[in-house]
């Protein structure tokens, strides 16, 4: 029997990342503003491919008792941030 070798290409894998980023903001003098900055992400790696190559749109859905707490990011970068 004949052996039928089938050449692949290899395929540059594609890296998605998502989650969120905190920072405390300690030079708030005013205590009614808020002394954190919350970000929430999702983007890509790839050697060719960019962020809105592959992603249309991100749906964020935060706690209820946030004023819009559906949120939608149509463009790059694909960030929620407070």
């Amino acid at each position: 029997m004949e052996e039928l070798k089938v050449e692949q290409k290899k395929r540059p894998k594609i890296k998605i990342t998502y989650g969120n980023r905190h920072k405390l903001i300690k030079d708030v003098k005013d205590d009614t503003k808020n002394k954190h900055e919350w970000t929430a992400f999702v983007s890509i790696e790839h050697p060719e491919l960019k962020d809105a190559d592959l992603i249309e749109s991100v749906k964020f859905t935060l706690h209820e008792t946030f004023r819009n707490p559906e949120r939608i990011v149509k463009k790059t970068p694909f960030e929620l941030k407070t």
